[in-house]
């Protein structure tokens, strides 16, 4: 099911399988009445994603839209305002950038979880005080406090 574009939304690309179905859980721990407003995209890499992000006019031609880009940071805390930097100013404050330092299933064992990507994005949402402290995802923490902050005043999670 796609979003209503005229409505606030969120569009989540993910650089591969992990961090789409991290992101995934996560996005379930919205309430169930506004998880049509999130569409999820999988993309092939950290590169794939930043064609993406380039190329994404429509950014500009919905203004309810935001994008939140979840990737592995792959030991380089740069990427953030990498990704950043390919969007237009004015709209920089509707894209976010999480993810782990190195990838997903180094999280996790850092973590100590073990089960499946998409549990471990529930944890996360549950514990979005705890465990973003940690080493292996404080790149994220000010972004996600940033995306829930817009989110909640968009209606899109409690």
């Amino acid at each position: 099911m796609s979003c209503n574009i005229f409505k606030p939304h969120l569009h989540i690309y993910s650089e591969d399988a992990a961090t789409h179905d991290a992101a995934d859980g996560f996005a379930q721990s919205f309430p169930r009445r506004m998880q049509h407003q999130i569409q999820p995209f999988i993309f092939s890499g950290y590169t794939s994603v930043v064609e993406k992000v380039k190329n994404d006019a429509k950014l500009s031609s919905y203004p309810d839209r935001r994008i939140l880009c979840v990737i592995d940071f792959d030991e380089h805390p740069d990427r953030i305002n990498e990704l950043k930097s390919y969007v237009a100013e004015e709209m920089r404050n509707r894209v976010y950038v999480i993810g782990s330092a190195s990838n997903v299933e180094a999280a996790k064992k850092a973590l100590e979880f073990q089960g499946h990507n998409d549990d471990f994005g529930r944890q996360l949402a549950a514990q979005t005080d705890g465990d973003w402290d940690n080493p292996c995802l404080h790149l994220s923490k000010d972004e996600l406090a940033r995306l829930l902050s817009d989110l909640r005043s968009d209606g899109i999670c409690p």
